[in-house]
């Protein structure tokens, strides 16, 4: 342990530079998720999260699927950024649920609702949109 602890300061200070825009990208995106968390989840369908609740399907346009390229390149940058984040100061684990919620793969759906099924997530995004004067989400 002490061995990677030396190699890893050894690192940082050879790339400074990196280092600080490691940090700049941390503290970005706690901020990004701290003020744009809240009016997505207050935007979500009650039944979001339910088993019952059918995703609309769209006719796709160039203009979707440039988003969702984009929206999963999104993805990935928070991913790679929140494990990153686990060595520095930052919120790893919650950048890296917010890029896996951004990405689109198979059973995604699923992963979400166990994630919301757990009673503190679950708690957390009702007070979330109680102040945003929505209903809770309803889960089966």
């Amino acid at each position: 342990m002490a061995d990677l602890l030396t190699s890893l300061t050894a690192l940082a200070e050879r790339n400074t530079v990196l280092v600080w825009l490691l940090i700049a990208a941390s503290v970005s995106s706690m901020v990004a998720v701290t003020l744009l968390l809240p009016g997505r989840v207050a935007r979500l369908p009650a039944d979001y999260f339910a088993s019952s609740y059918s995703r609309p399907t769209e006719r796709t346009t160039a203009f979707k699927l440039v988003r969702g390229i984009g929206r999963n390149i999104l993805g990935v940058v928070f991913v790679l950024g929140g494990l990153g984040m686990l060595l520095l100061p930052g919120q790893g684990v919650l950048t890296i649920l917010v890029g896996v919620f951004l990405l689109d793969f198979p059973g995604k759906c699923a992963l979400e609702r166990a994630v919301v099924r757990r009673e503190p997530v679950k708690r957390i995004l009702d007070r979330i949109r109680e102040k945003r004067g929505q209903p809770p989400l309803r889960l089966d």
